[in-house]
């Protein structure tokens, strides 16, 4: 018999669950976009027009410096962390009595601390 999650509780997970892949995403569409962009620039195929030539070299710097700056590998890999904290600590209090809903409240502080050590912006 499963217990009661708090709702707030589950909704948090929800939402660390959608950045995680929201980051991946943005993670894996800049890096493939610029290497793509990267290597048909270098390749030099006769089948790309002028025009795009001129634009992918462009394109592909945009892509890597984002990628880079907004280190949405580490900002997926936070969200992944602080979600698995969470979903592990319900997984034990459904399953466990002796388990406090406090503990999951504990296991969100834990979440926003992986998640503080890993913001795009504190060098």
């Amino acid at each position: 018999m499963q217990r009661e999650v708090p709702k707030d509780i589950t909704t948090r997970l929800k939402k660390w669950l959608f950045w995680r892949n929201a980051w991946s995403t943005i993670h894996y569409f800049l890096g493939g976009t610029g290497i793509l962009a990267s290597i048909s620039t270098a390749a030099k195929p006769p089948f790309v027009g002028v025009a795009l030539m001129d634009f992918l070299p462009w394109w592909s710097t945009v892509c890597i410096a984002l990628l880079a700056f907004l280190r949405a590998d580490a900002q997926a890999r936070g969200f992944w962390v602080a979600w698995r904290t969470l979903e592990q600590k319900i997984g034990q209090f459904n399953v466990d009595p002796n388990i406090s809903a406090a503990e999951l409240y504990k296991a969100i502080d834990e979440g926003e601390q992986s998640l503080s050590q890993t913001r795009p912006f504190s060098f």
